[in-house]
């Protein structure tokens, strides 16, 4: 009779540990990797392996959002939103002091514990020693700034990725937990909360039009809306109200022609650059009777918001390029070129690929046309890292000959949002 063998159950480390400290070795390799860029790889010797695992202890644990008491996300809203947080913690790449490569915050978490374990280490000789070994890496990370503060600026991506002036806003509140269930260690919190938008209805040319304002969601707040001073007006003598400040407030389809004529960029960083055209003032003026907010990127004007006061609220009608008719630049360019308003929509120059994408250098007088305008600003756009590829060209050689010859028309229909260049608002 054969003896019956024992099921014998393999005595496994708690999750995410390994006996033979793989996982830990897994997680610093990073911050060797970086301190091998920075050239100080020897002083990766001077600390114990005690004091290895109080650093690998001492890490933040980037976990996946969860939504807040107050708010309901449908399981597809998680999904697309998990991905986000994925994408911002794993994928996303940015450049860090020194470092030969481009690094995730995922990987950069290790750097972040080291330095959290020097903050906590009492002995003040054996700190001052580890400071001085590790001096690059210290000053890497002072020049990026505070890693935890880095993690909040890389959400707010998220923020404006999914930002439509007609749906809800999410907004993140985050907070840093000691949990001892699972894997002991500190952890970044994240909760979701929803915001409904600010709706209304407006008569515009005579229909009446639904209109939101535009307000973008805070890390660690709620929403922010966006109203404009009447001093800003002062000025102009524009506004006779009593109102000191007006609500901003925007048709829905004005985001369609910001995608459309800027459309090198994606679509978080022209939701970005949208609410930082409300908030400054030097941006801000008053020409053929309309409210123009500059739209800028990297100090670049590329065009405007175009808005108007109905009742007491302010109105943002469409976004128009440089380029556009009703612009100082555009109506410029049409002064000295003879180019219609129509023409511009034609030949393709009122959207920025088509100034990335064309070259107009063979042609001189172009480029000193534009010069003129104050278009050759756009050029230095190209520099930028991470633009979306367009397949928009334009011959060069005939809007040469068009702007020489002099024409005034062509026969292709030109769509625009009018506006009576008379309208003054009501008091």
């Amino acid at each position: 009779m054969t003896r019956k063998k024992t099921a014998r159950r393999k005595n496994r480390p708690q999750s995410g540990i390994a006996k033979d400290g793989t996982a830990r070795n897994k997680f610093l390799q990073p911050f060797f990797d970086l301190c091998k860029d920075l050239g100080c790889t020897e002083a990766c010797s001077l600390l114990t392996k005690m004091e290895w695992k109080t650093v690998y202890y001492l890490r933040i644990h980037l976990s996946q959002p969860q939504p807040h008491e107050d708010s309901h996300f449908t399981k597809d809203e998680m999904t697309d939103l998990d991905r986000g947080f994925h994408f911002i913690y794993h994928i996303y790449l940015f450049s860090f002091p020194g470092a030969k490569e481009k690094i995730t915050i995922h990987k950069l978490m290790a750097t972040d514990a080291f330095i959290r374990f020097l903050d906590t280490t009492k002995d003040s000789d054996r700190k001052k020693d580890l400071e001085i070994a590790f001096a690059p890496i210290i000053k890497a990370v002072d020049d990026y700034g505070d890693i935890t503060k880095r993690i909040h600026q890389y959400l707010r991506v998220l923020l404006f990725m999914t930002l439509q002036v007609d749906e809800p806003h999410i907004s993140f509140h985050t907070s840093f937990d000691l949990r001892k269930t699972n894997v002991t260690g500190i952890y970044l919190t994240v909760k979701l909360k929803k915001h409904k938008p600010r709706y209304g209805n407006v008569m515009l040319d005579g229909s009446r039009r639904p209109v939101f304002q535009l307000g973008y969601p805070q890390i660690n707040s709620d929403m922010a809306w966006l109203y404009l001073p009447a001093k800003w007006m002062k000025d102009y003598d524009y506004y006779k109200g009593t109102k000191t400040h007006l609500p901003i407030c925007m048709q829905a389809h004005v985001l369609h022609r910001l995608e459309e004529r800027c459309d090198i960029f994606k679509y978080s960083e022209n939701m970005t650059n949208l609410i930082y055209a409300f908030l400054r003032r030097k941006d801000f003026i008053i020409y053929c009777n309309k409210l123009l907010f500059a739209y800028t990127v990297n100090k670049i004007k590329i065009g405007y918001f175009v808005g108007q006061i109905v009742g007491s609220r302010v109105i943002i009608r469409t976004f128009l390029f440089l380029t556009h008719h009703n612009t100082p630049e555009g109506n410029e360019l049409e002064r000295l070129s003879g180019l219609a308003k129509h023409d511009i929509s034609y030949w393709q120059i009122d959207r920025l690929s088509t100034f990335l994408n064309t070259d107009f250098n063979s042609h001189p007088t172009l480029c000193k046309l534009f010069e003129q305008v104050g278009l050759n600003p756009l050029f230095e756009l190209k520099k930028l890292n991470g633009l979306k590829k367009s397949d928009v060209h334009i011959n060069v050689d005939s809007l040469a000959e068009f702007i020489q010859k002099g024409q005034q028309t062509v026969d292709e229909p030109y769509f625009e949002e009018a506006w009576d260049p008379e309208y003054v608002p009501a008091d």
